[in-house]
């Protein structure tokens, strides 16, 4: 009777553990779970490293005129800094300690930040903040190479939020078809998101179309990575308020 019961106690103990395994990657390969898992991740680690690419284009007076802008953003407990080349030309931006130190060839100066509001055009590649609900009727698409990915239709303010590295004056744009897209690894980690939509700004009384994508890479996602000044302190000028 002893073994009996011994030998039931190990099968019951068996199947508890397989439900909870079976719940657990269950949870974990829906949208919203794979979604949840980025956050917190992202959340606990308390940084990001992160790639970028941006390109804009708009329609002006029967001209399409594009830029494409390419970032690295870094962002741990002390700040950020931002690698941004444009045009053959890179400019460092490093916010630390209530000031921003910029970096561009021989220029160097940094501002002091008294406007919280002004961080926010201080590199974002953070996820957007989503209910659960949205995610409902989401599927998980299994791409050949073992990765995941999820694509959600999103309002005009989740946009903004993640374009708010690019674009300063949101409150002047219009996003509209909004697409949200993220790609996980074979560990279901995140390491790309993009987002594509179509903008539209009035300028002067006329009302300019364009489309926006903006491409996002993480390198070692969940992990906040070190960064520095690329020169001492003593040798930036003071170059007045921070205004983004």
């Amino acid at each position: 009777m002893n073994i009996f019961k011994r030998v039931l106690s190990v099968i019951l103990a068996v199947t508890v553990a397989m439900c909870l395994c079976s719940c657990s990657l269950f949870d974990t390969l829906t949208a919203y779970g794979l979604y949840s898992r980025a956050v917190t991740k992202l959340a606990k680690a308390g940084g990001y490293d992160a790639d970028c690419v941006m390109t804009i284009s708009f329609d002006i007076l029967g001209e399409t005129l594009s830029t494409d802008t390419v970032m690295n953003i870094k962002e741990n407990s002390t700040g950020t800094q931002i690698v941004t080349e444009m045009d053959g030309e890179e400019i460092t931006s490093t916010y630390i300690d209530d000031k921003v130190y910029v970096e561009y060839g021989d220029t160097l100066v940094y501002y002091t930040v008294t406007d919280s509001d002004a961080t926010e055009s201080i590199g974002d590649a953070n996820l957007p903040e989503l209910a659960k609900e949205i995610f409902e009727n989401i599927n998980v698409v299994k791409n050949d190479d073992g990765t995941k990915q999820i694509a959600i239709v999103l309002e005009s303010e989740d946009a903004g939020s993640i374009l708010s590295s690019f674009v300063t004056d949101l409150d002047d744009l219009t996003f509209d078809d909004i697409i949200y897209i993220m790609i996980f690894d074979k560990n279901n980690d995140l390491y790309m998101m993009s987002l594509n939509c179509s903008a539209s700004i009035d300028v002067l009384g006329y009302t300019m179309t364009g489309y926006v994508t903006a491409e996002y890479t993480f390198n070692d996602f969940g992990t906040a990575p070190e960064f520095e000044l690329g020169h001492d302190e003593s040798e930036f000028e003071y170059g007045g308020e921070y205004s983004g």
